[in-house]
């Protein structure tokens, strides 16, 4: 699904960069979120909440007060999609403005994936518009 945003993202030219936040350190995410405009997050809901290294690095932008973001939301769930709850959740207390937030059982389908490459295009033309 990644990868499908990813190219949505980039049909309109706007710069992004992408991390396994599983595999990267918090200290060289958080540097990309006080820079950029939006951020698109990608979590699966593990244990009926958000993943835990992705809630780990929004708490850490909670405290080091990364606010008025422009947001979007994507993850896959089994049986209780909780990773979007807590996601939006934590986003009112960062005070970022979440434009679409679109989760999927399982694996993603083909229509899945068509719709994270649609929302990617929309998102990334939202944030590029909020200049105007």
């Amino acid at each position: 699904m990644m990868n499908a945003i990813a190219q949505g993202i980039g049909k309109t030219g706007i710069s992004l960069k992408i991390f396994d936040a599983s595999r990267t350190h918090v200290s060289f995410i958080l540097p990309y979120l006080w820079k950029y405009k939006g951020v698109i997050i990608g979590a699966p809901t593990y244990e009926v909440n958000l993943f835990p290294p992705i809630a780990y690095i929004l708490d850490m932008a909670l405290r080091k007060r990364i606010y008025n973001k422009k947001t979007a939301f994507f993850g896959s769930y089994g049986w209780n999609d909780g990773a979007k709850r807590d996601f939006e959740k934590i986003a009112e207390k960062l005070k970022w403005s979440v434009l679409e937030a679109f989760d999927f059982i399982g694996g993603p389908s083909e229509e899945d994936l068509k719709k994270g490459e649609e929302m990617g295009e929309r998102i990334a033309k939202l944030i590029m518009n909020s200049d105007q």
